[in-house]
């Protein structure tokens, strides 16, 4: 008996592949200081892993948000969209939550990512806020399904 040959089809599937974040294939540069700069995204300090759940929306009134958008003009980053909220990792739901403070900014500024979510971290610290973790993502990544 012969054994089983896998089916072959000549022509190429129609379907274009499904691209999904692959942890394991991003660029990961940890600091000291916990802050990280990865292929698609920088900040710190305890940021939390990928791929993550959204948990709910932080309402702050004394959110220095005139402080965040001045460190992030100095250092000529665009911020596209802006989430205060809180996150944890999806296959690891026994971590507590994060509160974050996202950014989503252009690729071009990427650079600069890493020394501004320092900065702003610094801000947060003078304010009071020092429990929030600071990211900047870049604006191609699909954060729809994490909110």
């Amino acid at each position: 008996m012969e054994p089983i040959k896998p089916s072959f089809t000549p022509y190429p599937s129609r379907r274009a592949p499904r691209r999904a974040f692959d942890a394991s294939c991003s660029h990961h540069t940890s600091t000291d200081d916990g802050f990280v700069e990865e292929h698609y995204r920088a900040g710190g300090p305890n940021l939390c892993e990928f791929p993550l759940v959204f948990c709910n929306r932080i309402q702050r009134e004394k959110f220095p948000m005139r402080d965040v958008l001045a460190t992030t003009k100095k250092w000529n980053i665009l911020v596209i969209t802006f989430y205060l909220g809180s996150f944890r990792p999806r296959f690891n739901l026994s971590n507590e939550p994060v509160s974050t403070i996202r950014l989503r900014a252009p690729r071009q500024a990427k650079e600069r990512w890493l020394g501004a979510t320092r900065e702003i971290y610094h801000c947060l610290c003078g304010n009071g806020l020092d429990h929030f973790a600071i990211e900047i993502l870049d604006q191609s990544f699909d954060i729809s399904t994490h909110i």
